[in-house]
């Protein structure tokens, strides 16, 4: 942060330079802090589209309330026209946000689908797609790989290491609380979203597909690349007991997983469906395809939903779940059976995760600083009318079909 705060010594009120110091004192849980910082570079650069997202962002956690003139600002900015697509795209979701706590539903949901709208169109642009068919189809072939006669054939392979903690799940699945909630006990410590598994995928010889296990030829290849994994993760975990890989793609590679790190921890996290895949709708994912339309993020559950349910037939007790609204409703009885899940002692700094210090570099960052909050379960509820194509994704015929 000194980098930034030097940076912007030298140019007083470059927007790009606050707005990149306002989200590395995010990332630290310093939120007034960043708010403060992006106040003041409003008052240099009163139409820049990241500042009105990173603040709409600590709005909805009650550390900024937006001036009415500034909401007429953002309103004024896109009735224009003007500007980026990208920039038009993050005003459309700062609006959505604010307009979303005002209780303003319809409204806000025409600004979310902009802002949703935009970025499909961007990611059209750099030719990055999203067809539920194909994907499914990946599924498939994951599930036909990695069949109980594989996990026969393998079984011994790789190492005998408890050191891995793997958590998975949908975004916007309560992960990392999850591993917030982790990385409080004093033996642990989260390395948050890290590539390593695929990187060993490829590394296999294997092209990065993740149904080609089948090509690693014998159980020393497996414990070789079993060794290079723990060999980074001891590095990253300075001593700890246990070293939380929160990379949720790993859903796809827990074949992989399960066969190099047979001691290995998994936790899945699941969520309501219908409040995860609204949440990721309005959640801003700039960069991930079926993110920007209702229909394929209810598409992607459904495929996710049937590897899960894949995985826990031919793993079995392997997987432990962990489900956001039991955690929510009752804190301690879930984080007890978690902990136990690791093999780790009770510890209360595990209750009081939001007083951790830590680096948080997800969407999430701004909600582990505070309790527990039951606020988020059933908000579906509130755009209801809107959620037709979701419903349509998810293979139901209406909202109560299960």
């Amino acid at each position: 942060m000194s980098y930034y705060r030097q940076a912007l010594h030298l140019k007083p009120g470059d927007a790009a330079i606050s707005t990149n110091l306002a989200i590395a004192l995010t990332e630290q849980g310093l939120l007034d802090d960043a708010a403060a910082q992006l106040r003041e570079s409003l008052r240099f650069q009163p139409d820049h589209a990241m500042t009105y997202h990173l603040l709409s962002q600590l709005a909805a956690e009650g550390r900024y309330h937006f001036a009415p003139a500034e909401l007429e600002r953002l309103r004024a900015i896109l009735a224009s026209n003007g500007g980026s697509a990208s920039d038009r795209s993050l005003c459309s979701f700062a609006l959505a946000r604010v307009l979303n706590q005002q209780g303003c539903h319809d409204e806000a949901f025409h600004y979310f689908q902009q802002g949703n709208d935009l970025n499909k169109r961007l990611l059209k642009e750099r030719n990055i797609t999203f067809d539920a068919q194909t994907h499914e189809a990946l599924i498939d072939r994951i599930i036909a790989t990695y069949d109980q006669a594989y996990f026969e054939r393998v079984k011994g392979w790789g190492t005998d290491s408890d050191l891995p903690v793997f958590i998975i799940g949908m975004p916007r699945s309560g992960s990392t609380l999850v591993e917030h909630i982790l990385a409080s006990h004093p033996q642990v410590v989260g390395v948050g979203e890290i590539g390593e598994i695929k990187r060993l995928i490829v590394k296999s010889g294997t092209n990065g597909k993740p149904y080609a296990a089948l090509l690693l030829p014998d159980q020393p290849a497996a414990e070789k690349l079993a060794a290079d994994y723990l060999q980074r993760l001891a590095k990253a975990g300075q001593g700890a007991a246990r070293v939380i890989n929160k990379t949720l793609e790993n859903s796809l590679h827990v074949g992989m997983i399960a066969t190099l790190f047979p001691h290995a921890r998994i936790i899945h996290c699941r969520r309501d469906p219908i409040d995860m895949c609204l949440s990721l709708y309005f959640a801003n994912f700039r960069n991930v395809p079926f993110a920007t339309s209702l229909e394929d993020i209810g598409a992607f559950h459904r495929c996710y939903d049937k590897l899960m349910a894949h995985w826990s037939r031919v793993l079995p007790r392997r997987i432990h779940d962990v489900c956001y609204e039991e955690l929510i409703h009752n804190q301690e009885a879930v984080t007890r059976k978690l902990l136990a899940h690791c093999g780790l002692d009770w510890n209360e700094r595990c209750l009081a995760f939001f007083n951790t210090r830590r680096d948080v570099q997800t969407i999430s960052t701004m909600q582990v600083r505070k309790p527990i909050s039951a606020q988020a379960i059933g908000r579906w509820k509130n755009y209801r009318a809107h959620l037709g194509p979701l419903f349509k994704g998810l293979g139901r015929a209406t909202e109560g079909q299960r």
